[in-house]
């Protein structure tokens, strides 16, 4: 006796495929929310691990946080920093960079014992950009170039740990080049200005100048720099790490319009300023706030990343 095998129709494999293409449209973007989840978990708690090397570092270094910028070394009896707010990353990769001695006070080396990895700056899933007249460097490299994304608030620059006035809200570090990370290198922003080879010690100064005699060569003493890339880390937020080390993801997509004193540095009531869906701004490229808190003087300092600020009080009118 033979048993008859009835084979599936035509309509039957379509009507299969058509299920299977829906779940699958359904899954599919389940599955990469659940890869990106788990890529911010992690990045969060790299970047946690590295504000704790910071904190670590300070009580090595009688209390101070590491140089947020480049020491310039053309003469040892005089103190001056390059203006530029990143260094090579490892120190002294590039076979043409500075001084290595010079690279290695900037925060990313400097901090590195504590942290034990600089692949730990790195986050993950970001858009690494490269240098490309580079491109032989990168390839003669005898250490890894690192493609850093944290970047480190430059106002705390050799300032002390314990004079910041709310360490669990003033930003240590964040995502600043949202998803981007260039490659060999590390980033302070905002940061402060002090290339005056007269001038003294650089630190932030509440009612004015961080360096001494440069305030008559230069009012600029900080940059925010967007240009055209998005500003989200994950989503429509970016992750931030307190002076304090606690870590969290803060909200970014949908602007400040109440002029609220906040964490976020891009919140402005400038109008010009207006940020797109993908998290790009579309107007000036440059942001310079005229944000000092009351009585603090007319030196003009990102309000949210000062350390004398205590995020008791909302932004004044002239804040542009």
């Amino acid at each position: 006796m033979h048993l008859s095998r009835k084979a599936f129709t035509l309509i039957e494999l379509l009507v299969v495929i058509a299920i299977i293409a829906i779940l699958a449209a359904i899954l599919f973007p389940v599955f990469a929310q659940a890869k990106e989840a788990a890529k911010k978990t992690a990045t969060l708690s790299q970047i946690k691990q590295s504000a704790t090397a910071f904190l670590i570092y300070t009580g090595d270094s009688e209390d101070v946080f590491p140089l947020g910028m480049t020491p310039n070394r053309t003469d040892p009896n005089k103190i001056q920093f390059y203006t530029g707010g990143n260094a090579l990353v490892p120190a002294g990769w590039h076979s043409t960079g500075r001084d290595v001695l010079e690279e290695e006070n900037f925060w990313a080396t400097s901090t590195n014992p504590y942290r034990k990895s600089f692949d730990l700056l790195e986050m993950g899933g970001a858009n690494v950009i490269d240098i490309p007249s580079w491109t032989n460097e990168y390839a003669a490299a005898k250490v890894k170039p690192t493609s850093t994304n944290f970047t480190m608030n430059g106002y705390l620059h050799a300032y002390p740990a314990t004079s910041v006035a709310a360490p669990s809200t003033l930003p240590l570090m964040w995502q600043g080049l949202g998803k981007g990370a260039r490659r060999g290198f590390g980033h302070t922003n905002p940061r402060l200005r002090c290339d005056n080879p007269a001038g003294g010690p650089c630190v932030f100064n509440p009612s004015g100048h961080p360096q001494g005699g440069t305030a008559v060569r230069s009012a600029s003493n900080h940059l925010l720099y967007f240009g055209t890339w998005s500003v989200y880390g994950y989503g429509k937020s970016a992750l931030y790490v307190a002076a304090d080390s606690s870590a969290r993801s803060v909200h970014i997509g949908k602007g400040n319009g109440n002029g609220a004193n906040n964490v976020v540095p891009w919140y402005s009531n400038d109008t010009n300023w207006k940020m797109n869906d993908a998290g790009v701004y579309t107007g000036s490229q440059f942001a310079y706030w005229q944000c000092a808190l009351p009585g603090a003087g007319t030196q003009s300092y990102i309000q949210a990343f000062r350390p004398d600020n205590d995020y008791s009080q909302a932004f004044g009118d002239a804040c542009e």
